[in-house]
């Protein structure tokens, strides 16, 4: 017996293959959170979900939760928005990259994330027609501290905040300032 369906909206944060035909999705959404979803078959030439799964596409999704673990079934999905401009431009996807990891090590999966999915959302619209710079960077990093209550937005040095408190710094960072000082 297959359980009741929920929805959401949210954005894909990342995609691994799963056997020959299948894709492990992670996303970000406001009300679950960070979730996964198993999208069987979506490798498909004609999949049942009519699409083709990229990183940082904003979809509504329609899931069956998992009984047991974090794997929930994907059962269809609607593209809102692929965000095509973010593809331009190599050290954008390495900024949301960055942030998306960030997200994940700042917080818990399954855990309803509306500051932070409203957050990720404004960065992906404004990459969408900018480039990434450091002051994106530093902004999107204070305002991740200001949501976990880790610091002010005036409270300085980002590392300085995340060490203080043993959190993980994700070296998507290093790759991402490395690309903006060159």
């Amino acid at each position: 017996m297959t359980g009741a369906s929920e929805s959401a909206r949210g954005f894909i944060l990342g995609r691994l293959p799963f056997g020959n035909t299948g894709l492990i999705l992670r996303w970000l959404t406001p009300d679950s959170g960070r979730m996964t979803t198993m999208a069987k078959g979506a490798l498909k030439p004609n999949n049942s979900f009519g699409l083709q799964f990229d990183l940082y596409y904003l979809c509504e999704l329609q899931f069956i939760p998992a009984r047991r673990g974090d794997m929930h079934t994907l059962k269809e999905v609607r593209l809102v928005e692929p965000y095509l401009g973010l593809r331009r431009e190599w050290k954008t996807l390495l900024a949301l990259e960055y942030f998306a990891a960030l997200i994940e090590a700042m917080t818990e999966s399954s855990t309803a994330l509306p500051d932070d999915f409203d957050l990720f959302a404004k960065a992906v619209d404004y990459l969408n027609t900018h480039s990434a710079t450091q002051t994106l960077v530093d902004r999107f990093e204070q305002k991740m501290l200001v949501i976990h209550g880790l610091g002010s937005s005036e409270s300085g040095d980002f590392l300085t905040a995340i060490r203080r408190h043993h959190l993980h710094v994700p070296v998507q960072r290093g790759r991402l300032l490395h690309e903006l000082s060159g």
